[in-house]
């Protein structure tokens, strides 16, 4: 759980960039939050490294730490939704930096699609894996336990990843992805 606060800071850090005053406190915001991004990216690989080492090794989640498998989603859509507003916001702190500004801020732009489309991939295949162990535990009388609210938290940020994402990219086929997950939620 220590992995969601940066990256949910993140990415509201990311709409308030613009607020805060320009020059070097806005693009010290923006790297402050590119940090956050960094720092909570870096534990929470390591988080999904531990859980999926976990469930190769033969140990699945099973009663009231079923929904747990889970959060992993949390990580890769929170994580979409940071990196690519966190680059939508990039120009205007950028702006007044350099001539090299619109430069960086395209960077940012290509690495956000790039980094949210490799991890959305991961997303689908984490998700169906979570949707087969949660059916497999339901089947065998899963109890209603307080982690249940890992079937909320997770899939919402899975939501906004695929609408950034989407926004991003102009593209319909993220956006109706999102619209569905949102019903699913």
């Amino acid at each position: 759980m220590p992995v969601v606060p940066p990256m949910v800071s993140a990415t509201t850090g990311a709409l308030l960039v613009d607020h805060v005053p320009a020059g070097q406190w806005r693009v010290g915001f923006l790297l402050l939050c590119y940090l956050l991004f960094g720092l909570s990216l870096f534990l929470g690989l390591i988080t999904l490294s531990m859980i999926y080492g976990r469930l190769v090794h033969g140990t699945v989640p099973t009663g009231c730490a079923t929904p747990t498998i889970w959060i992993t989603l949390g990580v890769i859509g929170q994580s979409v939704t940071a990196a690519n507003s966190l680059a939508a916001h990039a120009d205007s702190a950028l702006a007044w930096h350099s001539s090299d500004s619109h430069t960086i801020a395209t960077g940012l732009r290509i690495f956000g699609v790039g980094y949210g489309v490799a991890a959305t991939g991961l997303g689908v295949v984490m998700f169906a894996l979570a949707t087969a162990v949660t059916v497999h535990n339901i089947r065998r009388s899963m109890p209603f336990a307080l982690t249940w609210w890992s079937f909320t938290f997770p899939i919402g940020t899975c939501v906004t990843g695929l609408a950034a994402l989407g926004t991003a990219l102009d593209s319909t086929m993220f956006r109706i992805a999102a619209a569905l997950l949102l019903g699913v939620l």
